[in-house]
């Protein structure tokens, strides 16, 4: 029923027993880490951590160990270590998804034999995404194991998203299962290998490296589908009265929702170099991350969202987790493939980041057009797939002024007037905030409405009670602008 785990030397060691004692005590890591049962030196002295068997009573075990976060080393560690931990991270999943399989057992299709793979033992470790996610489906076998680890990353994510006491470095995630059970065989998840964990007080900034590669394994074992149509327009009229009829409600609509909300995402580092997939690739800085975080403000007054659509940019995926949780996103691929447009690069290069206004003026009213009809034919097909009849608040995040255009196209089916129409075309979409859309209206919701400048702030200032929610302070002002305001 018990494992032996020889005790790390010096304060490592005794660093590791103090978290699992304290873990025992905690009221949710008590339920997600391997049950600690106190210390045992043998006749040569050598000391063990006493850890409960995540194996026992298995007639025929597989197991996958996650090696977990983007940073393997810890806040004291040496400058030799760090360069060291940097250099074995350097070109693996570790950098790019923030998790990597240190080793594991897959079960072939027979059920009943199985194959070693991994960094430990220099075979099948994947490297990418794509192939983390082939690797994950072949161990995780069955639909209900799938389910079963999926359910445990949400709840880890939710409160990785929230927790400021502790940072884990060089901390795994364990699963395994009866392999004998067949379908019947039940997941087992339990965070794992804590020498190297910081803190213990809250107040300590969000474990960034670890939610990194939470966020990873929540987007690929979701599964979530993607949607292309790069030919739309036969479907373009559809969609126009899907839409209508999604935030109207007449009688014998097949779905509804509240309001639509566009939103652009956080601040990102630059890109590595001009290629795509450096720029699909660019993260969210730390101050990206706290916009988002900081969105909340406004997220949680509105109705609960039960559809959140994306670009396939990890950036967008990033801040709708950050804004709103663990979430399993529709990967909208109109909405990064139409910003590769030959039009649309020349047109963003020339303006840049500026109000939907300031393009319209310069004769690209019919590129924005286009753009926004193929993502909303896009985004038809996702509620649709969704079959959910009452969707509550409907989140699309997408890219500066191309969000926008998403907003007016919107507007424009549900043929509001005046200052609805007026602020999604005269604000320059700031980063991480978004512009609402309902029946009601239309409104800009800032998360930072504090730092803005006097004259943008007292510009017709209205609450989201106004368009029947509850919520903090929204910009809906009659020919304001950020466009100083914007960081790019």
């Amino acid at each position: 029923k018990v494992v032996l785990k020889a005790k790390q030397a010096g304060a490592r060691g005794a660093a590791e027993g103090i978290f699992l004692d304290k873990a025992k005590q905690h009221p949710f890591l008590s339920k997600v880490v391997v049950q600690y049962y106190g210390d045992r030196k043998d006749e040569e002295g050598n000391e063990w951590l006493i850890l409960e068997n995540l194996l026992h009573g298995m007639a025929s075990a597989v197991a996958m160990d996650l090696k977990m976060g983007s940073r393997t080393y810890a806040e004291d560690a040496s400058q030799a270590k760090i360069e060291e931990q940097k250099g074995k991270a350097s070109g693996t999943t570790t950098e790019s998804l923030g998790v990597r399989v240190v080793g594991a057992r897959i079960p072939q299709e027979d059920g009943l034999t199985s194959e070693i793979v991994g960094s430990k033992f220099k075979v099948g470790e994947p490297e990418n995404e794509h192939e983390m996610g082939v690797l994950l489906k072949k161990f995780l076998r069955t639909e209900k194991l799938r389910a079963q680890a999926l359910d445990f990353v949400r709840e880890l994510t939710d409160w990785f998203n929230d927790q400021t006491e502790y940072a884990f470095y060089g901390s795994s995630l364990f699963l395994a299962y009866d392999l004998s059970l067949g379908s019947d065989a039940e997941l087992v998840v339990k965070m794992i290998d804590f020498a190297h964990v910081n803190g213990g007080e809250k107040g300590r900034p969000l474990d960034e490296s670890y939610l990194f590669g939470l966020q990873s394994l929540l987007r690929i074992l979701s599964e979530q589908p993607k949607i292309s149509r790069p030919e739309y327009a036969d479907e373009t009229a559809e969609a126009r009265n899907y839409l209508r009829e999604l935030l109207l409600h007449p009688a014998g609509s097949k779905q509804r929702a509240t309001c639509l909300v566009f939103v652009r995402h956080g601040n990102t580092d630059r890109p590595q170099s001009d290629s795509r997939q450096a720029d699909i690739d660019r993260k969210l800085t730390n101050k990206g991350r706290d916009q988002a975080r900081r969105a909340r403000s406004w997220t949680e007054k509105l109705p609960k969202p039960k559809l959140v659509c994306c670009s396939s940019a990890g950036r967008c995926i990033s801040t709708a987790s950050y804004m709103l949780g663990a979430v399993e996103p529709i990967i909208l691929e109109g909405i990064y493939e139409g910003t590769m447009e030959e039009d649309c690069r020349a047109a963003f290069k020339d303006i840049g980041y500026a109000s939907l206004e300031s393009y319209l003026g310069k004769g690209h009213e019919k590129m924005m057009e286009k753009y926004a009809e193929r993502v909303m034919v896009e985004l038809m097909s996702a509620l649709k797939i969704s079959r959910k009849e009452d969707l509550g608040t409907v989140f699309v995040f997408g890219h500066a002024v191309f969000s926008s255009a998403m907003a007016k196209y919107v507007v424009d089916i549900l043929e509001l007037s005046g200052e609805g129409k007026h602020v999604v075309t005269s604000v320059s979409h700031g980063e991480a905030d978004a512009f609402l859309v309902s029946s009601k209206g239309a409104a800009y919701l800032c998360s930072d409405m504090d730092s803005m400048e006097q004259e943008i702030r007292g510009a017709s200032l209205e609450t989201l009670e106004g368009l029947g929610f509850a919520g903090p302070a929204t910009c809906t002002g009659q020919g304001t602008s950020r466009d100083h305001l914007v960081d790019e």
